[in-house]
């Protein structure tokens, strides 16, 4: 598929939102988060972003201790096989800060949209871009994506996973507060230094 736009609108329900919508050459692509039940008594219970269609690997994002899908302590599976994601954290700029992780034996990169939201996914000779925007048919904001190049089904599924992702942690504004909260509250070893 090449030269592809789409529109992904967003849906909510009990325990369960997310994203769908019919991408031509693949078919309709849902992006949901579903909230799993605690494994135990500690801490929040924790939600998973699942995507799933037709022409679309199954793709699993689990976060390990927060109760909302951030970049920071979570799994990735594509396929059922595990994918290692890394970003630089000392980087100060978007592009600089941007995921690099390997899935399907292919390289990919994604940075981050202003704020963290929307994103570029990017491989060699694809570009899947997704931006927020009003939904036209009403309640909340839709994902609009623009495809260059021979996208196929996992590059469209990795693109629009991110898009119920926290991606705050890879874009400047998320250096800047890294920063702050640092400062703010340190360490032990941090603010009394031996």
């Amino acid at each position: 598929m090449t030269d592809v736009r789409f529109e992904l609108r967003p849906f909510f329900g009990r325990g369960v939102h997310g994203r769908a919508g019919v991408v031509g050459g693949v078919g309709r692509v849902t992006v949901e988060v579903v909230r799993r039940k605690k494994s135990g008594r500690a801490g929040p219970p924790q939600s998973d972003v699942r995507v799933s269609g037709d022409g679309v690997p199954d793709v699993v994002y689990q976060p390990l201790w927060t109760a909302r899908p951030t970049i920071r302590n979570a799994r990735l599976s594509v396929g059922g096989a595990p994918v290692r994601l890394a970003f630089n954290r000392r980087a100060v700029r978007n592009e600089a800060r941007g995921l690099t992780f390997e899935a399907a034996g292919r390289a990919y990169r994604y940075v981050a949209g202003k704020g963290g939201w929307g994103g570029t996914l990017t491989r060699d000779g694809v570009v899947v871009a997704l931006t927020l925007g009003k939904n036209p048919a009403g309640r909340g904001m839709s994902s609009f994506g623009e495809v260059t190049g021979p996208a196929d089904g996992t590059d469209l599924a990795l693109a629009a996973l991110f898009e119920e992702v926290d991606t705050l942690e890879i874009t400047a504004t998320g250096a800047v507060t890294g920063v702050v909260h640092r400062m703010l509250t340190p360490r032990v070893s941090e603010a009394y230094p031996e």
